[in-house]
Order: structure tokens, then sequence, then C-alpha cells
């Protein structure tokens, strides 16, 4: 499977994601609880199926056993600290990938505004996180920074 392939499997199949489009030659950053078995066997990935979306949750897709498999990831480095709460966190190297806004991010993010607006708090979020859906097979080199 291609990156471009993935896209379109992504705009046929999985309805949680928006302003997708492929990046390439780039770096992100991913946030795991798993790092020695990673750092010893390299990424694998969720299942590319409907419940893509749906890693966190083991009854739809087990995290991480699938070659060729879909390893998510972030954009920024803060993002992927915030998310992983005491996670290592792995800087990757891509040669392509799909950036997408999720649309749970993007919720969270309009609340989190919102309840500091009520508040006469001007917010410092004016983005949402972008998601990075990265292919295994596309993973040129990784290294743990945090």
């Amino acid at each position: 499977m291609t990156t471009e392939e993935l896209l379109h499997f992504v705009d046929h199949n999985v309805n949680v994601f928006t302003d997708k489009h492929i990046v390439r030659d780039g770096y992100c950053y991913h946030y795991t609880s798993h790092w020695d078995s990673i750092n010893k066997n390299g990424f694998l990935g969720a299942l590319i199926d409907e419940n893509l979306d749906k890693t966190q949750n083991e009854i739809y897709s087990p995290p991480a056993k699938s070659n060729p498999g879909v390893v998510f990831a972030y954009e920024n480095i803060k993002d992927a600290r915030e998310e992983g709460g005491g996670c290592d966190v792995i800087k990757i190297k891509y040669r392509s990938a799909i950036s997408a806004t999720h649309s749970q991010e993007a919720h969270l993010s309009n609340l989190v505004n919102d309840s500091l607006k009520k508040y006469g708090i001007e917010p410092d979020v004016t983005q949402h996180p972008k998601t990075i859906l990265i292919l295994n097979t596309e993973i040129i080199e990784f290294e743990k920074v945090d």
C-alpha cells in the first residue's frame, strides 16, 4: 500500500479526519509505552480497516500489530508530550504521510477555547493539533527523545 492509497481509503472509509493531505520528507512525534519493543523490532502499525481511528480500543483494532499498518503521531512534539502523559516520545522521520485534523481533537480544542473565553481569557490555542498517519513502511528512522 502507498500513502496515496491510504489517503483514498481514509477518504472513503474513516470519517473522523478532515483537512487531509499528503506530506513528504518530514518529521513527527509518536508517544508510546512500548519503546523497548519498537527499538528492538521496529514499528508495526494499526490495522488498515474501517476501525482505523479506534486504535486505543482493543476491541476494534489491537494497536501496533499490522505490517503494513498505520502509526499515529503528532506534527509537534508539544502535542505528543501533552497527549502521551508520561509515555516515551519518539521522533520519526518519514518519506510520506497524511496530515489531518481528527474531529475529536478539534472538538476538544473548541471546548477548551470556549471555556477560557467564558472567563475572559483569550485562548492561546488557535489551531487544532495535526495528526500524522504514517504507513510503517514509510518510516525512514526514529529515535527516542523523551
